[in-house]
């Protein structure tokens, strides 16, 4: 699945030691669904885009919490690693400390 990604300023940017990022330009990342959803719950890729602020690092899409039956509004909290995180589960995920931490909304999605 390809998506087209805005980063928002949402919550903020911050890195690992929580000092606030500027909010990077858009860029289209390549993901793995890695907890299903409508149409995931959480998603990984790593941005390959060159010359971009997040080239290299590893990227975990989670939805925004909000019910499965309001749809999918494209909002997304985006965690990133400098290396393949564990997943299936942001839970797991999670157990490493991101390097960042975004806002995101998914402007186009595609197969």
């Amino acid at each position: 699945m390809k998506l087209e990604i805005h980063p928002i300023h949402g919550w903020g940017w911050f890195d690992a030691a929580g000092t606030p990022l500027e909010v990077p330009p858009t860029f289209c990342l390549e993901v793995t669904v890695t907890q299903a959803g409508n149409p995931f719950t959480s998603a990984l890729g790593q941005v390959t885009a060159p010359g971009h602020p997040l080239a290299g690092l590893w990227v975990v899409l989670s939805r925004r919490q909000m019910p499965f039956e309001m749809g999918f509004d494209g909002h997304c909290n985006l965690f990133a690693f400098d290396h393949k995180p564990a997943v299936p589960k942001i839970s797991e995920a999670l157990a490493d400390k991101p390097v960042l931490t975004g806002s995101v909304s998914i402007d186009s999605i595609a197969d």
